[in-house]
């Protein structure tokens, strides 16, 4: 059994699939898990950025059926900016990347510690995340993050019973972002 904030397997997740335009369902079948992945960057000056660093070895296999359920956490003294999939920049409120500034869309580690991952990213086939890192710490510093990695067999809900129960809420699921742009 698994204590954490990781879905229990049968569960149904949705996302907003922004290729098709339209919210989809998954349930979620055998879960195997947690499996950790630390990664320390280069050194940044205060007021850097580092480069982005990307996370391939989390990218689910196209031809085995699963998908990643990931928590990110992160060290203190920096802004982050996830990338998922790893080329375009996940942003807050539906914004378009020109319309604000993008310190307001970055990750605060306050709300994500290192030892403590609790950011979900669900990751499927060539969809996996890049993280960039900004020092506003004042000094010479190693951003540092730890992904937290659930691996789950999924089947798509296509049954339109099922799916008018979902969109009406009779039957419960859980929202996740799955990247892409806005």
């Amino acid at each position: 059994m698994h204590n954490d904030i990781a879905p229990p397997p049968d569960s149904i997740i949705r996302f907003f699939n922004y290729q098709t335009k339209q919210t989809e369902y998954l349930e979620l079948g055998y879960r195997r898990g947690p499996m950790t992945y630390p990664r320390r960057y280069a050194a940044v000056t205060p007021g850097s950025k580092s480069d982005p660093l990307t996370f391939s070895e989390l990218n689910p296999s196209e031809t085995k059926g699963h998908l990643y359920i990931a928590f990110l956490g992160l060290s203190p003294g920096f802004l982050y900016y996830l990338w998922n999939p790893y080329d375009v920049k996940v942003l807050k409120l539906d914004e378009d990347i020109n319309d604000i500034d993008e310190d307001l869309v970055a990750i605060d580690p306050k709300d994500f510690p290192y030892d403590d991952p609790r950011f979900p990213v669900v990751l499927m086939h060539d969809r996996y995340p890049a993280l960039e890192a900004k020092n506003i710490s004042g000094e010479t510093k190693n951003p540092a993050v730890m992904w937290k990695v659930y691996q789950y067999t999924y089947k798509q809900v296509k049954q339109e019973r099922e799916l008018f129960n979902l969109r009406a809420g009779a039957t419960p699921s859980l929202s996740m972002d799955t990247g892409g742009e806005m």
